[in-house]
């Protein structure tokens, strides 16, 4: 058994250690191009060496030596075809202009936008996860003019709580961060506040006057309130309860 698991650990580690495989690198026309025409030219002039061997000047004629018909007319073959290849090359009309690499350069660039486009996702991303309201999730809430309030606490003490308005949900995270960074108290804050406790304020004396009417009609009247004093009028000392 420890053999095994001793085996197993090597697989393992050999596993862990594999070579990575070399990036085989993108080939270029125009290198491709250029290093087919240089062998192709390499070829031919072997071809030609070879044809053209006992006519070289200064060769005594007793010295040259003449090639059988066989080999040279395969010289003579090998060197059309490299002629025939080398024409084929400079026909074809894609090798000699620049519509594939315009092409690849324009994918190339959609690529480096993309990457550009998710770059600035991500930073906005984690920006966001150190944003106050991504930390401590406020409420949201629609206020009846159609804004948006999102807060910790609770509304009715606002002075206790942490209030952001706005006119999107987004204004709205956006002012409750603000409060965060020491900003003052933004305006339509302020505003909303002002508005409600004219509203409560309003509503207040509203139900005082339908109180007073009811009242009224009814015949009731109730005294004004009248501060005394605490002793209730007594100048001496409490009277003793109960006798003695």
């Amino acid at each position: 058994m420890g053999v095994g698991k001793d085996n197993l650990r090597t697989d393992e580690n050999m596993s862990n250690n594999k070579p990575n495989k070399p990036q085989i690198p993108f080939p270029q026309r125009d290198i491709a191009t250029a290093n087919q025409i240089g062998n192709l030219i390499q070829v031919g002039s072997f071809a030609m060496n070879s044809i053209l061997v006992h006519q070289q000047n200064g060769t005594e004629p007793q010295h040259r030596k003449e090639m059988d018909g066989g080999c040279k007319a395969s010289a003579e073959t090998l060197f059309i075809k490299v002629c025939s290849k080398l024409e084929d090359i400079l026909d074809d009309a894609d090798r000699w202009n620049f519509d594939i690499q315009n092409s690849l350069e324009g994918k190339l660039e959609q690529m480096y936008d993309q990457n550009l486009l998710f770059l600035a996702e991500q930073t906005k991303a984690a920006k966001n996860v150190n944003t106050p309201h991504f930390c401590y999730k406020p409420f949201l809430q629609r206020l009846p003019d159609g804004q948006w309030i999102a807060f910790i606490g609770d509304l009715e003490h606002v002075e206790d709580s942490i209030v952001g308005i706005g006119l999107t949900p987004k204004d709205a995270l956006e002012a409750f961060d603000s409060l965060f960074t020491g900003d003052p108290m933004p305006d339509n804050l302020v505003a909303w506040l002002a508005e409600r406790d004219a509203q409560e304020q309003q509503q207040k004396e509203q139900n005082e006057s339908v109180d007073r009417r009811r009242n009224k009609k009814s015949g009731r009247i109730i005294p004004k309130r009248k501060d005394l004093p605490t002793d209730r009028g007594h100048t001496g000392p409490n009277p003793e309860v109960g006798g003695a």
